[in-house]
């Protein structure tokens, strides 16, 4: 299968297209073929420093999260199964296929693009964490939420509106647009900062 690869450079990481055996879903594993993936600020904050006059740094798979279909699951898999969409979070998801355990799956709803759902994972599981697990959240109160115009910002925004914020204190820094979000929570404008 083709894969891309982040490969340390002199100047920073440079991506490669690699062929590479497809991966193989033992235990509770799930095959999924890639239809689409998202690309971070972390993947790309990295790639500068991926340089090759450190010897300890080597190629790697890229990618870290994706969207796409169940083609085959591993003799242990429960819950899952052939053709289903899914997306999720797995490294090495710049490829046509990865091999991921279920656990790192979330089901894709028939309204989202393959496009859609890959921007998913990363940024509401990272809001989610914050939010509603270290900060144990609850509905009324009120939430600040730093970096607002970001993938991450963007979905915390959505998150505290789900979960019944009161009021949603934004911040970016000057020069940015930050979304302003409708009762429904879909964002409905921009509003410069």
């Amino acid at each position: 299968m083709k894969a891309i690869f982040l490969v340390p450079g002199p100047d920073g990481g440079v991506y490669e297209y690699r062929e590479v055996p497809a991966p193989s879903p033992k235990g509770d594993l799930v095959m999924v073929k890639v239809r689409a993936t998202g690309t971070n600020r972390g993947e790309l904050l990295a790639r500068p420093m991926f340089r090759s006059s450190n010897p300890a740094l080597k190629p790697m798979p890229g990618g870290i999260e994706f969207a796409g279909e169940i083609v085959e699951a591993g003799p242990d898999a429960t819950g899952w199964h052939v053709g289903e969409r899914v997306m999720g979070r797995a490294p090495g998801s710049y490829a046509e296929f990865v091999a991921v355990n279920p656990a790192q799956l979330m089901r894709v709803p028939d309204s989202l693009s393959w496009a859609e759902a890959a921007s998913i994972p990363n940024v509401f599981v990272t809001a989610h964490d914050a939010i509603a697990t270290a900060a144990e959240f609850k509905s009324g109160e009120s939430v600040m939420i730093t970096a607002a115009a970001s993938g991450v910002g963007t979905a915390a925004i959505k998150l505290a509106r789900f979960l019944g914020a009161r009021t949603i204190i934004a911040t970016t820094r000057a020069g940015r647009e930050v979304p302003e979000f409708d009762r429904t929570g879909r964002g409905s404008r921009y509003r410069r900062q």
